[in-house]
């Protein structure tokens, strides 16, 4: 399973100094003290990284069920929404590519894992916010709030993120 293990880049060993993502710099009194935060840092960053991948697994649910309708071109009306389909496909890329940082070498690194997690979630959140309003338009009131659930679990992690450590 992939965890987020943010001990083998810290300078914990060298410094009792943490800089986070979010902005959060702490300084410890021991060594001991910043291990312990480190191991409460690295479960929280892989709760997060779970949820976000449950919600983006979530998502492109949504988007392949949404996907049939985005160019109806018979019965009626011809309805193009083909700029919706093209700017949430390319937010869900997005997020693929933001947690397949997670396998490389910056992936430890607490600085770095919180910006992806963040970047993922801001993703995450706009395909999202994509997909309700094309649900809206075409009156798909169950999927319009699925996905608007899925959005707010997203916005969720998002304010857990900054406000970790604080």
């Amino acid at each position: 399973m992939k965890v987020i293990d943010i001990r083998k880049k810290s300078s914990v060993q060298v410094s009792k100094e943490i800089c986070l993502g979010n902005g959060f710099r702490k300084t410890f009194a021991s060594k001991r003290d910043a291990g312990y935060f480190v191991a409460a840092t690295n479960r929280f960053l892989t709760e997060c990284l779970v949820i976000i991948n449950g919600v983006y697994t979530d998502a492109l649910v949504q988007y392949r069920t949404a996907w049939f309708y985005m160019a109806n071109t018979k019965n009626g009306t011809r309805t193009n929404y083909l700029d919706i389909q093209r700017d949430v496909k390319s937010s869900l890329e997005s997020v693929d590519l933001m947690l397949d940082k997670f396998n490389g070498y910056w992936s430890n690194d607490p600085f770095f894992s919180f910006i992806n997690l963040q970047k993922a979630t801001m993703f995450l959140a706009d395909a999202l916010s994509g997909m309700e309003n094309f649900n809206c338009k075409r009156n798909f009131t169950v999927q319009y709030y699925q996905c608007k659930i899925l959005r707010k679990r997203c916005s969720l992690v998002a304010d857990a993120l900054k406000d970790y450590g604080t």
